[in-house]
C-alpha cells in the first residue's frame, strides 16, 4: 500500500486547470494525463523511486545524538520542511504519489503510452467473451481481489429450521462442534430442565430428541451412502465397506449457490504485471495457469450456452485417529472458488468424500519375498482404484459429456468436471499413479528418471501421461505370460493396475499430482534430511547446546514458534521444521568451520523454500526459483562429498516439477495439503465420539451433522445480516432527513484523513504527559539523554515552533503496506514495550528512503500535541546502520547491521517491520545484527532486491 505524503496548501485552481503531482506545476486540465506520465518518467529516472511508496532523501537523513543534543537550532534547516530530525542534516520534500481514478479500472489495457505504468491486466479465456481489465497498483488503498459481493436474499422466518427454535439450534451447534458425548449431553439437557434454569426454551430432553432433530437436518445436506470393493490376494478375495458421498451432488450444491456464484471463476484468465513499459506474466490462483486454459481449448464453444471446466483439488492423507488406529480421509475442494474460500471450513469449503478403507496385512513384511511385496502392493493399489473408481463414477460421463446446470446466477452453464489438483505424500502418490514405490528403478511417479538420478535437481526426464501409461498397462495385459507381463512393468515402474482416473476426462493423474511444501520440503528435505545432518554435525562437535542456547535468544516475531530448547525435542510438525529453518542460520554461523558447505547448502535451500512457497509467482521468479534448486542441488553434492550424505530420494528430485507445476496450476498454496492437515484435528475428535465400532460409519456421520450445522448456521446469520441492514437502512434514512434539515452551507465542507484512512495505527495507548514531567518520559529509559531538547529541535524542522503541549505514548503501532508477494495489503503489529509478556520487546522497522531503505529499533512511539492544536505521529529509532564487520562464513544474502545513533521519524515514513537476529558470533551481541530476510514472501523479495 502507498504511503502517505504531505500536501501542501495550493492555490485555488480553475475549472479548467490542474496541478501536477510530480513537478507540481499549473497546467491546463486538457492534456494533463500525458504530460503527468512523462513527469513521472523522469522522476523515477531522476531518483530511481519505488512505486507507491514515499521516500526521503538518503543522503539527508540525519540523526538525533540524545547525549549531545542542544537546544541550538541549526539555522541551515528551511522552516516548513518535513523531514528526519538531523542536527546536521538538512531537510527533503517528498515527491507526491500518482493516484488513478477509480474508472481507470476498468479501461482497456495500456502499456506502451506510459499511462497507466503499474498494474496489474487480467485477460480472459476467450471462450468467456469478456474483456480485459486493468487493476492499477500505484492508487492508494488498491487491492488486487475482493470477494464480497451483495447476494440479495429473501428473508427466511424461521433459518433455524428443523430445529423447533433458535435455542435449539444454538444447544445442536455447541453439542455438535464440541463433540459432546451423550451421556454429557443428557446431563445437561437434565440441569438446564431443572436447576440450572427456570424457563428454558430448549425443548430437548435427551440426546435422542437432538438426534432426531440432526437427523432432519441432515437432508439439507449431502449424505453418505455405503460402497463395497471386492479384490484378489493369494487366490482369496477381501471384501471391503466404506460409506461415500456423491461428488457431484457436492458440486451441484455449490453451483446453484448464489453467494458462492458471485465469487466462482468459470473461465480461465492470464494475469500481467505491467511496470513502465515491461509486462511478465502472473500465477496465483489456479485459473491463471495454463492447465485450466489448455483444457477450456479443448471444450465446445455455443453462443448462449457457456461450456465451462469445473476443476476439482483432491487431498488425501492418512492419520492418526488415536494411538493404535490410522484413518485416511478423502477431501474435495472447488477450484473454481477463491482459495480463502475453498481451503476454509465453512461455505463453499472442502468437504469429507470417504474414508479410505484399512487394508489389514496377513504377513510380516519383513518376512516377503521381493515378488511378494510387489504382489501386496498390487493388492493395496488395487483396491485403492477400485475404491476411487467407486467414489468418483458420478462424474465419470459429465467429465467426458458435460451436464446443462442451472447455476446460482440463473446462467445455464454445460459443466465439465475433472481431477485438477491431487494433494497427498509420496506413498500415496505412488498408489494413485499406480507405480512402485522409492526402491523401484523408476520411482517418481510422475516421470522416468532412474533412482540414482534423484539427486540431479538440473536434469529432466520423460513425463508419465495417461496414454503412455494406459499403452504400457494393455501391452503388460497382453503378455504372453506372468514374467513377461512383470518385465513390461519394470521398465516402467508400474503396478498390473488399471488406474481408475484414466477413465474421467481431464484428471491425468502424473499433471494433477502437485508439488506439496510441506512434505516434500518442511518434513522432508530440510525436516528428514537437512536439519537432522545439521545436528548430528553439532552432536559430533560437542556444540549442540550452543545452538540450543542461540535460538532460544532469537527475538520473537508474530507467526514464528520460539524455540527454548530446539535440540532436545524430535518435531513432527512440518510448521515448526520451518519456524527452525527461518532463523537457523545466524544461530550456526560462528558455530561451523569457516566457509562451511552446510551453511551455503542451508542458504541455497533456505532461498529455494521461500520462493516455492510465494503466494503469487511471475516469470522472473521462476527464472530464480529454478536457479536457487539447481545451485542448492550442486551444494547437496559438495555436502554429501564432506558428510557421507545420499541425496538420492524422491522429495529431492520432486523439486524438478515444481516450475512446471506452478505454470500449470498456480502458486503451490493452491495444492499445498496444510489445509487438509487441518482435517486430521476433526477426525480425532470424531472418533472419539464413537463406540469404537463401525467407526467410518458413525464418523461419517458427524461429519454430516457438522455439515448440516454449518448450512443452517450460515441462513442464521444471513438472516440477521439482513435485519441488520434494514435497522441501519431505516436509521441512515432518519439521520439524512435530519441532515437536510440542518447541513452547513457547501462552502464549509471539507474532508480529512481518518484514522482507518492512515498506513499506521498507534495501539496499546499509556498516561499521556506534558513537558513539565518528559524527564519521567526519560527516566524510563536511562539511555534517552536530553529527550525534550532533542524533541524541540525536531519540530522546527517542521516549522512547528519550539513549544511542547502534551505526549501522548503508545507501545504498540499497527503498520499497513503493499506487500512485494501479491501486492495486495500487508500488516504488521510492532511491539515497543520495556514489558511485554514478562520480557523487554522493541521491534525493528524498515525506513523509506529516497535511495535505498534503511532500519531501525523502535524505542518509543508517541503523540505529540502542540499548542496550535496540531498532533504528530512520531516514533524515536535506534538507528541501524549497515556493518563492516563479516560472520566466518558469509553466506548469499547475508546483511550485517550494527545499533547506530537515536533519530526521531514521523510514523508516515515507516515502511513494514524486520527481524533483526543477534549475532552471536560478532565482537558484541547487543550490538550487531543480522537481518532475517526469511521471515515472509514481502521481506524476502525485497532484500532479494538491494
Amino acid at each position: 500500500m502507498p504511503h502517505s505524503s504531505i500536501h501542501l496548501p495550493a492555490p485555488l485552481l480553475t475549472s479548467n486547470e490542474r496541478r501536477c503531482r510530480w513537478c507540481h506545476e499549473i497546467k491546463k486540465a486538457r492534456g494533463m494525463r500525458n504530460h503527468e506520465s512523462a513527469c513521472r518518467r523522469q522522476q523515477e529516472a531522476r531518483h530511481g523511486m519505488q512505486l507507491g511508496s514515499v521516500s526521503m532523501n538518503v543522503a539527508q537523513l540525519g540523526v538525533v545524538n540524545m547525549n549531545d543534543a542542544t537546544d541550538t537550532f541549526n539555522s541551515s534547516i528551511e522552516p516548513g520542511s518535513d523531514t528526519l530530525l538531523g542536527m546536521h542534516g538538512t531537510s527533503s520534500q517528498p515527491d507526491e504519489l500518482s493516484h488513478v481514478r477509480e474508472s481507470d479500472a476498468l479501461a482497456a489495457p495500456r502499456s506502451d503510452d506510459g499511462q497507466n505504468s503499474f498494474y496489474i491486466e487480467i485477460v480472459p479465456h476467450p471462450a468467456s467473451g469478456q474483456k480485459s481489465t486493468i487493476i492499477p497498483l500505484d492508487s492508494s488503498g488498491t487491492d488486487l481481489e475482493t470477494h464480497e459481493h451483495d447476494i440479495i436474499k429473501a428473508a427466511v422466518s424461521c433459518p433455524w429450521r428443523p430445529f423447533n427454535n433458535l435455542a435449539d439450534f444454538e444447544y445442536a451447534e455447541i453439542a455438535v462442534n464440541s463433540h459432546k458425548a451423550n451421556a454429557t449431553i443428557d446431563k445437561e439437557l437434565e440441569k438446564l430442565h431443572s436447576s440450572w434454569a427456570s424457563h428454558t426454551v430448549i425443548t430437548f430432553r435427551n440426546h435422542k430428541d437432538l438426534e432426531a432433530s440432526l437427523a432432519a437436518a441432515r437432508f439439507f445436506v449431502v449424505g453418505f451412502q455405503r460402497g463395497q470393493v471386492t479384490s484378489s490376494f493369494n487366490g482369496q478375495d477381501y471384501t471391503f465397506s466404506f460409506y461415500y458421498r456423491d461428488p457431484w451432488e457436492e458440486i451441484l450444491d455449490r453451483v446453484r449457490d448464489a453467494s458462492l456464484c458471485a465469487v466462482s471463476t468459470w473461465y480461465p484468465v492470464q494475469k500481467y504485471i505491467h511496470i513502465g513499459t515491461g509486462r511478465s506474466r502472473l500465477y496465483d490462483e489456479t485459473c491463471t495457469g495454463d492447465g485450466w486454459w489448455k483444457i477450456q481449448d479443448t471444450l465446445p464453444q455455443i453462443d448462449g450456452l457457456p461450456h465451462c471446466f469445473l476443476p476439482l483439488h483432491v487431498w488425501s492423507d492418512g492419520g492418526r485417529a488415536s494411538t493404535t488406529v490410522t484413518k485416511h480421509p478423502v477431501i474435495m475442494r472447488p477450484l473454481w472458488l477463491p482459495s480463502e474460500i475453498r481451503n476454509g471450513s465453512g461455505n463453499g469449503g472442502g468437504v469429507l468424500l470417504t474414508y479410505m478403507p484399512s487394508i489389514p496385512d496377513p504377513a510380516k513384511p519383513s518376512e516377503r519375498t521381493p515378488l511378494e511385496r510387489i504382489a501386496f502392493g498390487n493388492f493395496k493399489t488395487d483396491v485403492y482404484h477400485k475404491v476411487i473408481d467407486k467414489v468418483f463414477e458420478p462424474i465419470r460421463e459429465h467429465s467426458h459429456v458435460g451436464d446443462t446446470v442451472s447455476c446460482g446466477d440463473d446462467i445455464a452453464r454445460v459443466l465439465y468436471p475433472g481431477i485438477h489438483i491431487i494433494s497427498i505424500d509420496h506413498e500415496e502418490a505412488c498408489k494413485a499413479c499406480g507405480t512402485r514405490a522409492s526402491p523401484a528403478t523408476y520411482p517418481c511417479p510422475r516421470c522416468l528418471i532412474r533412482n540414482y538420478e534423484q539427486h540431479n535437481l538440473s536434469i529432466e526426464r520423460e513425463l508419465r501421461t495417461t496414454e503412455s501409461m494406459q499403452a504400457i498397462y494393455l501391452e503388460a495385459k497382453a503378455a504372453s505370460s506372468r514374467t513377461a507381463r512383470e518385465a513390461v512393468l519394470q521398465r516402467y515402474g508400474l503396478h498390473f493396475v488399471e488406474n481408475a482416473f484414466w477413465s474421467i476426462a481431464n484428471s491425468d493423474p502424473y499433471a494433477a499430482l502437485s508439488y506439496d511444501t510441506l512434505h516434500s520440503d518442511d518434513i522432508g528435505k530440510w525436516g528428514k534430511h537437512l536439519w537432522p545432518l545439521l545436528l548430528q554435525v553439532l552432536a559430533n562437535m560437542k556444540e549442540s547446546e550452543t545452538l540450543a542456547t542461540n535460538m532460544n535468544l532469537v527475538p520473537t516475531w508474530p507467526g514464528l514458534s520460539h524455540f527454548s530448547c530446539v535440540t532436545d525435542i524430535e518435531y513432527t510438525d512440518g510448521n515448526k521444521h520451518f519456524d527452525i529453518l527461518r532463523c537457523i542460520l545466524p544461530c550456526i554461523v560462528g558455530i561451523l568451520p569457516r566457509a562451511s558447505p552446510l551453511i551455503h547448502c542451508i542458504r541455497a535451500y533456505s532461498r529455494f523454500r521461500m520462493y516455492a512457497g510465494l503466494k503469487c509467482m511471475s516469470e522472473g521468479r521462476l527464472i530464480l526459483l529454478r536457479r536457487s534448486m539447481v545451485l542448492y542441488g550442486s551444494l547437496c553434492q559438495k555436502v554429501g562429498n564432506e558428510y557421507g550424505k545420499d541425496w538420492d530420494f524422491p522429495k529431492q528430485h520432486a523439486a524438478t516439477h515444481l516450475p512446471s507445476d506452478i505454470r500449470n496450476k498456480g502458486a503451490t498454496i493452491n495444492y499445498s495439503t496444510r489445509p487438509g492437515e487441518g482435517f486430521q484435528r476433526e477426525m480425532k475428535e470424531a472418533y472419539r465420539t464413537t463406540n469404537f465400532k463401525d467407526t467410518e460409519r458413525q464418523m461419517s456421520q458427524v461429519d454430516a451433522n457438522m455439515e448440516a450445522i454449518a448450512h443452517i448456521r450460515l441462513q442464521v446469520d444471513d438472516a440477521d445480516r439482513l435485519r441488520h441492514e434494514r435497522e441501519d437502512k431505516a436509521r441512515k434514512a432518519a439521520e439524512d432527513q435530519n441532515f437536510e434539515r440542518t447541513r452547513a452551507p457547501a462552502t464549509m465542507a471539507h474532508s480529512h484523513k481518518t484514522q482507518s484512512d492512515k498506513q499506521w495505527i498507534f495501539r496499546a495507548a499509556q498516561p499521556r504527559t506534558y513537558p513539565s514531567s518528559l524527564r519521567a518520559v526519560q527516566d524510563s529509559f536511562h539511555r534517552f539523554h536530553h529527550f525534550a531538547s532533542s524533541l524541540r529541535q525536531f519540530l522546527l524542522t517542521l516549522a512547528e515552533g519550539r513549544e511542547l503541549s502534551t505526549i501522548y505514548p503508545f507501545q504498540c503501532i499497527e503498520l499497513k503496506f503493499q506487500s512485494r508477494e501479491d501486492w495486495k495489503e500487508g500488516r504488521d503489529l510492532l511491539r515497543c514495550n520495556p514489558n511485554f509478556n514478562g520480557r523487554p520487546r522493541f521491534d525493528c522497522v524498515m525506513i523509506n528512503t529516497e535511495r535505498a531503505a534503511s532500519y531501525g529499533r523502535l524505542q518509543f512511539i508517541f503523540i505529540c500535541r502542540l499548542p496550535s492544536g496540531t498532533k504528530l505521529d512520531i516514533c524515536l529509532i535506534r538507528d541501524l546502520e549497515p556493518s563492516t564487520w563479516k560472520p566466518r562464513t558469509k553466506w548469499d544474502g547475508c546483511r550485517v547491521f550494527r545499533e547506530g545513533k537515536l533519530m526521531f521519524v514521523l510514523a508516515k515514513y515507516l515502511i513494514c517491520g524486520c527481524h533483526m537476529i543477534p549475532a552471536f558470533d560478532s565482537p558484541s551481541t547487543t550490538k550487531y545484527f543480522y537481518l532475517n530476510d526469511l521471515i515472509d514472501g514481502d521481506m524476502f523479495l525485497r532484500c532479494e532486491k538491494m
